[in-house]
Formats: structure tokens, C-alpha cells, sequence
């Protein structure tokens, strides 16, 4: 059984705040919007959704530790799952603080 279901957002930590939010399968703009406002209330606003593909793969975070990476492609390949890029835009516009 698949960690995340169709729908539903993909909690991915980024130092920055300024990254796209990914759900699993694909979903409108709409949609979009309320799975990120279920999980970030009205503090951030999908702007533009793509349709892309995605896997997990392992990588090294900022220390040179190894760690789970989710890799996005336009293509589909073996192991790849459907989801949809949000590019986001946070309501204040500063970002900080979160």
C-alpha cells in the first residue's frame, strides 16, 4: 500500500520556504488549493499546478547525511508516480517565520 493516497499533500521539509508543494496524483488548481489549505490553513495560495512524475530516491542533505529525496520528471518511468507540482505563494508574502 502506497504511503500517500491520491489527493493527498506530501509533507516534504525544505530549509527555505519558497518550494513547490507536491500531492500525490493529478489533481486541478482547485483541488490543489484546498488539500494545501487543509494542511497550511490560508496562509499560502496555489498559484500554478503541473502535472509531472515522481520518485523516491536516496540523497545526501546539507550535513552529507544520506536521506529520502523525492525526485519529480515530466516523463514516466519505472518506479515513477503521478503527481502535481504546486507552485505556491504564502499570503503575507514574506515567508518568514515559518
Amino acid at each position: 500500500m502506497a504511503k500517500y493516497q491520491h489527493g493527498e499533500l506530501i509533507a516534504l521539509y525544505f530549509e527555505e520556504y519558497d518550494h513547490p508543494e507536491y500531492i500525490k496524483g493529478e489533481v486541478t488548481l482547485e483541488q490543489a488549493q484546498k488539500t494545501v489549505s487543509e494542511y497550511y490553513g490560508e496562509d499560502k495560495i496555489v498559484t500554478e499546478v503541473s502535472h509531472k512524475y515522481a520518485f523516491w530516491g536516496v540523497g545526501h542533505d546539507e550535513m552529507g547525511e544520506s536521506c529520502q529525496i523525492l525526485y519529480d520528471r515530466d516523463t514516466p518511468g519505472r518506479g515513477r508516480f503521478r503527481v502535481t507540482e504546486c507552485k505556491c505563494q504564502w499570503v503575507d508574502d514574506t515567508g518568514g517565520g515559518r
